[in-house]
């Protein structure tokens, strides 16, 4: 996991803020998905109009939760998405899109979409050399938030909550308060914990949990996160994971220093031994 802070098109930013967007894409011309990247990770947005007095660093200006990554043409994608993209029309959209495409203004076949959840504005910019990262002034695109290979985008949060939320948002959108920057401080504290857990699944169980629940995976953990209470699933197609299932929630108990809920998800024919074992550790089972 490693959250990542990306060079965002003005024209969208603006259109987000002054809505108070609480949803919003935005799309990149390579398919490839990114190597330390995922649902579940952060984004902060760069926007190169803010820049530090001294080092003339651009800076960060907010930041959501990435909750989908797809690949879709133009027209899919607002199909689907609409105002999310940042623009009112559909043609807009597309001008922005062959803007974008330095040698070539045709329209692309495919983007690649990346949907954003629980969108925060700061008050003021951030710059990531207040946690010590270098930004290069070359910057293109995106560069991970890390420091010997970690994520550091806890760092970051905990600044953003120091400075708040940008008033004019909090004025269009009452959802949006310091307890929203709280909430993600929480979660990727936790993302990192259960980052060093190495659970090792087969395929069916990986199909399992995908097709029947709304988690979100980080190193073959599933979860979710949800109203400040996290939900771990462990998902069961043989009964010979039981005893794996057993060690994962061993781990857990000596890592996570909060309350948790861990269900177990599972296609197979459990014995009555397993069933009650299951009961006995009050561990929620759904059969399906």
């Amino acid at each position: 996991m490693s959250a990542i802070a990306y060079i965002t098109d003005s024209n969208i930013i603006d259109y987000h803020r002054l809505r108070g967007s609480e949803t919003m894409v935005f799309w990149r011309f390579s398919l490839r998905n990114f190597s330390r990247f995922a649902v579940g990770d952060l984004v902060f947005f760069i926007d190169g109009r803010t820049r530090h007095p001294k080092t003339n660093e651009k800076g960060l200006i907010g930041y959501g939760r990435c909750t989908q990554m797809k690949n879709n043409s133009p027209k899919s994608t607002w199909d689907m998405h609409k105002t999310e993209t940042g623009y009112e029309h559909y043609k807009d959209f597309t001008e922005a899109i062959k803007f974008y495409r330095k040698n070539d203004h045709r329209l692309p076949q495919q983007l690649q979409v990346i949907k954003l959840d629980g969108i925060v504005f700061f008050q003021n910019p951030i710059f990531l050399s207040e946690i010590d990262i270098e930004i290069s002034s070359r910057l293109e695109s995106f560069t991970y938030i890390e420091k010997d290979g970690k994520d550091s985008s806890v760092e970051l949060l905990e600044i953003g909550k120091l400075i708040g939320v940008d008033a004019w948002v909090k004025s269009q959108n009452s959802n949006i308060s310091k307890h929203d920057i709280s909430r993600d401080i929480t979660e990727q504290s936790l993302r990192r914990l259960l980052e060093d857990i190495e659970v090792n699944y087969i395929d069916k169980q990986i199909r399992l949990i995908k097709n029947h629940t709304n988690c979100v995976v980080i190193n073959n953990i599933f979860y979710t996160y949800e109203n400040s209470n996290l939900v771990i699933t462990f998902p069961i197609t043989h009964k010979s994971q039981m005893n794996e299932m057993l060690g994962v929630k061993l781990i857990l108990d000596t890592l996570l220093n909060i309350e948790y809920e861990f269900n177990v998800i599972t296609n197979a024919n459990l014995e009555e031994k397993a069933l009650h074992l299951l009961s006995v550790l009050n561990l929620k089972l759904l059969q399906i």
